[in-house]
């Protein structure tokens, strides 16, 4: 929702409509989803001389189900900057918008939607090619690129990726302002749902399928945010009349649901019928991890591996269960054995357009004021930049992307568990390095077998002991040990200081952002209470975003713990002992003190949100589906109307509880859990 002209950021154009010429130019290069939508303004000074200028701005989550919807917010945008003058150029001054044009790119079709509304007069559509030619509209284009846009929109919008706010001239908007919207995408996604595939897939899958491509990721996504869960298991239950592949998507939803017996259910019947269901017996295995089931999760694990040898996701699975069971050696040559994904990178907003700062209008949102938040200024925080250690700035492993991200969290894993001397002896045991490899033999080193639990082919003879026996290491997961050993000695290193600064009782002082980095390790190396008191003393001297989104994380892992504390007593007093826990243990915690843990946990994660919605305003970002979902089940524990009264009461005369106000309306919309109390 448009309130302001503060909630609008633009650059100029060279000459007015040149971007949408740029962007058209460019259409053959766009790589699966495509860039975001974009806005091209031309805009006047009435009764002036001066010529007109153009400026454009980038979307997602608008609504282009049809060009009358693009339209009207495309009127809105117009009376918005009209409605009172412009402080921009150096001076104010009362611009008018004459035109305005919108492009938004169809991945399933490859081509560019274009609506164009001059104001005032007529509204006109047509479609592009990567040819520039013109092509037919009909029906069809306009449901593809409206299930592009909203894939766009909640692909891009994810908590851990720290290039969502790169593209900083764009303006993020709920793709689902009404429930009628959100249905319709579910339909688009059973009408389109064949061609999934083409659009592509996330960097860890090698070949995108049926099931998994970014349409079912924005499907499922979609669905756990608008709580939509019969809507969507008729449309699959309908799909999967059609092809029983989609019985594992049915298990994810079920799940999501909290419908756990009903999901079993499923899943028995899918194996049963394809036992050699891949993505089925990856989701079956892990539902036993959680049980604590592991022998019964290894066989699937394995038999997972077996039908989808080249899928990454089946061998970080089988590594991970070995590692429940603790066993290191498999855990390694499992994890040794992923394909890994070396070119793709997750897909995110990138600009097609390139831009200088002296063309950049980013205006300051004024209806919502949070001083911590809002009065961060930026020149100190560049300053801080320029102050910082330069081996926090280095560390490599803060870079890894999809894939290797993935592996060298298994990595950590072990070496959390083994710590770091155990896990060199492990190394030393069953892999070879490449150099010792050429050195000593010209053999083809063996490939793990998942066939049979990854034992090795013996040695021809015991004289030549143990090196047959070993493994080649990937040259990847060599340089995750090198990375590896560089993030546990900055982490060993800065307990020691801490240590020894206690122990002289002299403040550790360290710059906002060398305490937001010390957190982000202490992070990869799954110390989660460490890093959680280093964003705290980060957030202590100034806002910082990563920080607190880190420290949401860590709430929800720590609720995840306590729920897990609470069923394993009641396992154990119904005489079984089979609930796993995370590495945040509460076993010495009663059960009204698990309770008045999670209701105050409830309220530091509720603190969090508030602060990073606000700072989302502030740049033009109105919609985060992490947010949403993490705000949903603190309201399903505690009630809507609680919530309510605690923004009130906590933050009067802020505009927050106006900003949050329109998250409420969502959940009391798509009648989120809580919602009613």
């Amino acid at each position: 929702m448009i309130t302001s002209q503060g909630s609008i950021p633009e650059v100029k154009e060279d000459i007015p409509g040149s971007s949408i010429d740029e962007r058209s130019n460019r259409i053959r290069t766009f790589q699966d989803l495509g860039p975001p939508d974009i806005v091209s303004l031309t805009k006047h000074v009435p009764g002036s001389k001066s010529p007109e200028v153009g400026t454009y701005l980038y979307y997602t989550g608008l609504d282009n189900s049809s060009s009358s919807s693009v339209a009207a917010h495309l009127n809105s945008l117009a009376n918005i900057i009209g409605s009172t003058p412009q402080t921009w150029f150096g001076k104010s001054r009362p611009w008018k918008v004459t035109k305005a044009v919108y492009a938004s790119y169809n991945a399933f079709s490859k081509v560019d939607v274009v609506v164009a509304v001059h104001i005032p007069g007529a509204v006109s559509s047509y479609v592009i090619d990567g040819y520039r030619e013109r092509i037919q509209e009909t029906d069809r284009i306009w449901l593809e690129v409206f299930t592009s846009g909203v894939i766009r929109s909640l692909l891009t919008s994810e908590e851990d990726d720290e290039q969502v706010n790169s593209v900083v001239e764009s303006r993020n908007l709920n793709p689902f302002p009404t429930v009628q919207l959100a249905k319709q995408f579910l339909d688009a996604f059973e009408e389109l749902f064949e061609e999934g595939p083409n659009i592509g897939s996330a960097p860890e899958i090698q070949t995108p399928t049926l099931i998994s491509n970014y349409l079912v990721d924005a499907f499922l996504k979609a669905v756990e945010l608008t709580g939509l869960y019969d809507y969507a298991l008729d449309i699959l239950n309908r799909l999967r009349e059609k092809d029983e592949i989609v019985v594992s998507l049915i298990v994810k939803v079920l799940f999501l649901k909290d419908e756990e017996i009903k999901a079993v259910q499923v899943m028995y019947e899918g194996i049963k019928k394809n036992p050699r269901d891949a993505a089925l017996l990856s989701i079956q295995s892990q539902f036993l991890i959680e049980k604590n089931h592991l022998d019964l999760a290894l066989t699937c694990a394995i038999q997972a591996v077996n039908s989808a040898p080249s899928e990454f996701n089946p061998w970080a699975n089988l590594a991970k269960v070995y590692l429940e069971l603790g066993n290191v050696e498999q855990a390694l040559l499992a994890l040794n054995s992923c394909p890994m994904a070396a070119y793709k990178e997750k897909f995110h907003l990138k600009r097609i357009i390139p831009t200088t700062p002296e063309k950049l209008h980013l205006p300051l949102p004024i209806d919502v004021t949070l001083d911590e938040v809002s009065s961060l200024d930026s020149a100190r925080v560049a300053q801080e930049h320029n102050s910082v250690d330069q081996a926090l700035l280095n560390l490599q492993a803060a870079n890894l992307k999809s894939t290797f991200a993935r592996a060298y969290d298994i990595l950590t894993e072990i070496v959390h568990r083994t710590g770091w001397e155990s896990l060199l002896k492990y190394r030393a045991k069953i892999f070879v390095m490449e150099e010792e490899y050429r050195s000593k033999s010209s053999s083809t080193a063996n490939i793990i077998d998942p066939k049979t639990n990854g034992n090795s082919t013996e040695a021809s003879s015991e004289d030549e002991n143990s090196f047959k026996k070993k493994r080649l290491c990937e040259r990847w997961l060599d340089n995750l040990f090198m990375l590896l050993y560089e993030d546990l000695r900055t982490y060993t290193m800065w307990q020691a200081e801490m240590i020894h600064f206690q122990a002289q009782k002299t403040q550790y002082e360290k710059l906002p952002v060398e305490w937001e980095l010390l957190g982000m390790v202490a992070f990869r190396l799954h110390h989660y209470k460490e890093a959680a008191a280093a964003f705290q003393r980060a957030l202590e001297l100034r806002f910082a975003s990563t920080s607190t989104r880190n420290l949401l994380k860590y709430y929800q892992l720590e609720i995840k713990a306590l729920k897990q504390k609470g069923e394993r007593s009641q396992q154990v007093s119904n005489g079984h002992n089979n609930i796993s826990t995370t590495s945040i243990d509460h076993a010495h915690l009663s059960p009204t003190q698990v309770s008045k843990k999670i209701t105050s946990l409830d309220e530091s994660i509720l603190d969090a949100v508030v602060k990073l919605t606000v700072w989302n305003h502030r740049w033009y970002c109105e919609f985060a589906p992490y947010l949403l979902t993490a705000l949903s089940k603190v309201v399903g524990r505690e009630g809507l109307v609680k919530i309510q009264n605690e923004v009130r009461a906590n933050y009067p005369d802020t505009g927050v509880y106006e900003l949050l106000d329109e998250s409420f309306e969502f959940f009391k919309q798509f009648q989120i859990f809580g919602a009613e109390t």
